[in-house]
C-alpha cells in the first residue's frame, strides 16, 4: 500500500516536510514488516508511535501523495486494526478500524474504504467471529465491485465461503484463492489459510491438514510468518477431529509448536487459540491458557475469551 515513489529524489524546494514524509514513509514500511515477519508486538509499537504524526496529516500534501499509494491514516489504521486483534486487544482493535473508516479520505477515495474493510474482515477472521466477518465481507464486496476493485472483491469472496461452513462454500473458497492469488501473489499465506480454515469448517479434515502444511510451505517461501501460529493450531485440530486417538501426539506437538511462536511474536490471540486447542486434550495447557488470558487488556469479553475462561477453570482432566 506504500509506494516507492517516496524513495526517489527530493523535488524542488520540498524542503524539511519532505524529510519528514520519507522518514514517515520508512518508519510504515518497518511497521508492516514486522507484521508480516510475525512480530506483532513490534510492529503494533512501531505503527503506535506514528499516530499523532500521521492524524495530523492532510492527504493533499504533495509529499504524502508522492510518498503513499493509499492514505497514510488508512494504512495506519488498518494494520492497528489487523495487528490489534492479533495482539489480543480487541477494543482498540475495533476502534482503529472505526476510525480509519471514519477518516475523510474514505469518504474522498472509495479504495481506501475498502482497504480498511478488507482489514477489517481480517480481524473478524482471526477472533473467529463468523457473523462479523460475514457481515463485514458482504458490505467490503458490494463496494469492490461497483468500482471494479476486483482483487478485492475475490478476497470477500474467499472470506465468505469461511464463514458459511459447507462443502459448496469450501469449492468456492478454493476458487476465490485462485483468483485472487493470482493477483495478489505475495499474499498466499492468508488466502491458504483461509481456505484451510473453510475445509475445517467443512468437515473437510484431510484436506483442511493438506492445506494448512500448504500455508506453512508459502510462509516459508514468502517469509511471511505472521500467520503460523495459526496454521499450526488448524493443522492439529483437524488431524484431532479425523483420528483423536491415532493423532494425540502430533496434534499435541503442534499446538505447543504454535504456543511457542506465538508467545515469541506477541500475537496473544493465536496463543490463546493455541492454548485452547491444547487444553482439550492435556491438563498443562489450561495452566498456559491462563498465561495467556492474563496479558489481555482488563474488558476483553469476546465469545472466545469466554470459552477460554471457562475452559480454563475447569478441573477435570480432558477425556482420552
Amino acid at each position: 500500500a506504500i509506494s516507492r515513489k517516496a524513495r526517489g529524489a527530493r523535488s524542488p524546494g520540498a524542503g524539511r516536510g519532505r524529510i519528514g514524509k520519507t522518514r514517515l514513509w520508512l518508519a510504515f514500511r518497518r511497521g508492516v514488516a514486522f507484521f508480516y515477519n510475525g512480530q506483532i508486538a513490534r510492529s503494533y509499537d512501531t505503527l503506535l508511535d506514528l499516530l499523532p504524526q500521521v492524524r495530523s496529516i492532510r492527504w493533499d500534501d504533495q509529499g504524502v501523495v508522492e510518498a503513499f499509494s493509499e492514505p497514510p491514516a488508512v494504512i495506519l489504521f488498518s494494520y492497528l486494526g489487523f495487528a490489534g486483534q492479533l495482539a489480543g486487544r480487541t477494543k482498540e482493535s475495533l476502534a482503529f478500524l472505526s476510525e480509519g473508516e471514519g477518516r475523510e479520505e474514505c469518504d474522498r477515495f472509495p479504495k481506501s474504504r475498502v482497504f480498511v474493510g478488507v482489514h477489517e474482515i481480517c480481524a473478524a477472521w482471526v477472533r473467529e467471529d463468523a457473523e462479523a466477518t460475514e457481515e463485514c465481507a458482504e458490505k467490503t464486496l458490494l463496494l469492490a465491485e461497483s468500482h471494479g476493485l476486483h482483487m478485492w472483491a475475490e478476497f470477500c469472496r474467499l472470506a465468505l465461503a469461511w464463514c458459511r461452513g459447507t462443502k459448496e462454500s469450501e469449492a468456492q473458497a478454493e476458487a476465490a484463492k485462485k483468483a485472487v492469488r493470482a493477483m495478489l501473489p505475495g499474499g498466499e499465506a492468508i488466502f491458504v489459510a483461509i481456505h484451510s480454515g473453510a475445509a475445517f469448517r467443512a468437515g473437510l479434515w484431510e484436506k483442511a491438514v493438506g492445506l494448512a502444511r500448504v500455508g506453512r510451505t508459502e510462509s516459508r517461501r514468502t517469509g511471511t510468518r505472521v500467520f503460523d501460529p495459526h496454521l499450526l493450531t488448524l493443522e492439529g485440530r483437524a488431524l484431532l477431529a479425523r483420528d483423536s486417538r491415532k493423532n494425540r501426539e502430533e496434534a499435541r506437538a503442534l499446538f505447543e509448536d504454535a504456543i511457542r511462536r506465538a508467545r515469541r511474536s506477541g500475537a496473544v490471540w493465536y496463543g490463546v487459540q493455541a492454548a485452547m486447542a491444547l487444553a482439550g486434550i492435556e491438563t498443562t495447557g489450561r495452566k498456559l491458557l491462563r498465561e495467556f488470558l492474563a496479558s489481555l487488556p482488563e474488558g476483553e469479553d469476546s465469545e472466545m475469551v469466554r470459552e477460554a475462561r471457562e475452559l480454563a477453570r475447569e478441573t477435570h482432566p480432558p477425556e482420552p
